[in-house]
């Protein structure tokens, strides 16, 4: 989504691409490779290993981008013939593109799918960030410049996304850090992906979402239902604020909005039948997070009760890398079994105190 933070130091903004330099210059000659697609194709034998990424980008563009397929996604019905059409509601979508040299060009709107195409073909933007929908064209913004109530220029709709990186996950995921992706991690984006979903659409009727890979190191899920399209910032983060249970780290030890004994939570029991399968099947044997000291210590650190934290990490400690306890064939579901069986004990404990109370 676009944002009207500032850009960093190192890029150039322009609001118009009419004031940008001039982009022509990075046409490229394509080599005869792509020049002859078929001959390539057919003989399987063509090297892009010695292309620039103009000249990549410039293959992608024209043959591969889905122009039309992105302008009747946002166009949502109002690029046909239909009476109740709004045939200039796209015309008022922000599109903002980042062109070679980190030149951020916000503010371009398009009237339909082949201009969209046209400009983007001919400028051959590094990133295209798709913007809100405003009340008029955003290239005619400085016209209502000084205008008051809804006259002024202002945004309308814009999607409602959610943006779930795998570096959200560095304080567990044991494969790697940072930008590192493997098969081990990303299980932990399938899953959270489902349970967004059905977060979405079982507590707040959403229908329409799309989720779409990044490009770098995760997923964007876009809820493009009408109702989203036109909720208020307020609304927005109340509904990210419901569907969050973890909120950081204090003194290494994670902040829940939760306790482990409560389940007052609507969204935890829909997670929990989630992730039940997946978490003992795949991601517990492939993170393996709970064979190491490091590991567990990171793993315990979500139990918010210190003397369970405190009381398997020395049985722990003590038993190292050693057979499971219990049945399992994988170390870390047996450990995994015992954190389970030592919270339903002192949820037990508590339960029998709140009744000795009310006796």
């Amino acid at each position: 989504m676009a944002s009207d933070a500032a850009p960093g130091n190192k890029r150039q903004k322009i609001e118009n691409i009419d004031t940008a330099p001039d982009q022509d210059d990075h046409d490229v000659e394509m080599p005869e490779a792509a020049a002859s697609p078929v001959k390539a194709v057919a003989g399987n034998t063509a090297d892009y290993s010695s292309w620039s990424v103009q000249q990549l980008m410039k293959m992608y563009y024209g043959r591969l981008f889905p122009h039309q397929d992105m302008f009747k996604w946002l166009a949502y019905g109002n690029d046909s013939k239909h009476p109740q059409a709004d045939l200039a509601y796209f015309h008022k979508r922000e599109f903002c593109f980042t062109l070679d040299g980190d030149i951020f060009v916000r503010y371009q709107s398009f009237k339909d799918g082949e201009e969209l195409r046209a400009a983007i073909n001919n400028k051959l933007p590094a990133k295209i960030d798709i913007g809100p929908v405003y009340n008029v064209d955003p290239k005619h913004r400085n016209a209502y410049a000084g205008l008051e109530g809804n006259r002024k220029f202002m945004p309308v709709e814009r999607e409602l996304v959610f943006d779930i990186d795998l570096t959200d996950y560095d304080d567990v995921r044991t494969c790697g850090k940072g930008a590192h992706i493997c098969n081990k991690c990303w299980p932990l984006m399938a899953v959270a992906i489902k349970i967004l979903d059905v977060g979405l659409r079982q507590d707040f009727g959403f229908k329409h979402i799309l989720w779409v890979f990044s490009g770098r190191r995760g997923v964007h899920a876009w809820v493009c239902d009408p109702r989203a399209r036109k909720m208020s910032d307020k609304a927005r983060s109340a509904v990210a604020s419901f569907l969050s249970v973890h909120k950081g780290q204090e003194k290494g030890v994670s902040r829940l909005t939760t306790s482990a004994a409560s389940k007052d939570h609507p969204f935890l029991d829909a997670a929990y039948q989630c992730l039940e399968e997946v978490w003992t099947e795949v991601i517990l044997p492939q993170q393996q997070l709970f064979e190491s000291s490091e590991h567990w210590t990171a793993a315990l650190a979500h139990i918010p009760d210190p003397d369970v934290r405190d009381k398997l990490g020395r049985a722990w400690s003590n038993n190292g890398k050693g057979r499971p306890s219990d049945n399992s064939d994988d170390l870390n579901v047996a450990r995994w079994n015992e954190l389970v069986h030592e919270l339903a004990s002192m949820s037990r404990v508590w339960l029998l105190g709140l009744a000795d109370q009310d006796a």
